[in-house]
């Protein structure tokens, strides 16, 4: 980052500041969705990705109120900003899961549908709505505070970027393969990248959420190596490889799309964002 001092004080540590921020809300957005999800499940007996599904959605709705009391001029994630920028850039995501699938085929791997199950979506709901919320909204949005005029935009995206994938190694102590967490931790940088120029383009998380939780659904649905719950086994493999190769892919374009000379837009989208 450039050496405007940030009004946040654990934001002024460069990537170690925005990681633990980033820990401290994903473990309560765990901690939050897990109880509700109890308290569901064990009133109600339903199926336990609904008790999931439930305990997600009240636990980003408590994350957006907790940033929105510590910011009071922060007009808000999921409002205002220019959806549609969002929505188009959003379009891309289905052609880069379309190659995917199209050499996994080549490749002789069976695809099928029957692996999209309610649990699969449940899981992809959840990480497509915390993982926006913090790495994008929580870190894009605090540091969009102190760089809104000063054109470093591209920082901000690689901060964002970065600690998205750093919390990836956390699969390691799920027992994913060690190889094949650091193709995933690069994977993320890129992935990441490209849902935080999204961000910054439209200033509303709502088409990076549903991008998102649409890229989780096919990628763990139709994967035979990652489990329901988003955990991947294996090695690497020619996949593995195209799979990252298109993930550079994705970080190419967004570097293109956030150095396309909006940068008048997204200064005067971000001063409204801040209402400033």
């Amino acid at each position: 980052m450039n050496n405007i001092k940030s009004r946040h004080r654990i934001y002024r540590l460069p990537i170690i500041g925005p990681l633990i921020v980033a820990i401290l809300m994903m473990v309560a957005h765990t901690l939050i969705s897990s109880f509700v999800a109890y308290i569901v499940n064990g009133i109600l007996y339903l199926d336990p990705a609904i008790g999931q599904i439930c305990g997600t959605i009240i636990a980003s709705l408590a994350l957006i109120l907790f940033y929105h009391i510590l910011h009071r001029r922060f007009e808000g994630f999921l409002v205002g900003g220019k959806m549609s920028v969002g929505f188009k850039m959003a379009l891309i995501i289905p052609i880069y899961l379309g190659l995917s699938i199209i050499f996994n085929i080549v490749m002789g791997e069976h695809i099928s549908l029957s692996g999209i199950t309610l649990g699969v979506i449940a899981t992809s709901l959840a990480a497509g709505c915390a993982e926006e919320i913090v790495f994008r909204g929580y870190i894009v949005s605090t540091l969009m505070e102190d760089h809104k005029d000063d054109q470093n935009y591209m920082s901000v995206a690689i901060t964002s970027a970065i600690v998205f994938a750093l919390i990836h190694l956390v699969n390691i102590a799920a027992g994913a393969n060690i190889a094949r967490t650091i193709t995933q931790v690069i994977n993320a940088f890129f992935i990441g990248f490209f849902f935080a120029v999204m961000y910054l383009r439209s200033g509303n998380l709502i088409p990076g959420i549903i991008g998102h939780t649409f890229n989780d659904i096919i990628a763990i649905g139709l994967s035979a190596d990652v489990t329901e719950a988003g955990v991947i086994s294996g090695g690497i493999t020619p996949e593995t490889i195209f799979n990252m190769l298109l993930c550079v892919g994705l970080g190419i374009v967004a570097y293109n799309i956030l150095n396309s000379g909006k940068v008048d837009e997204m200064r005067t989208l971000w001063h409204a964002k801040w209402n400033n």
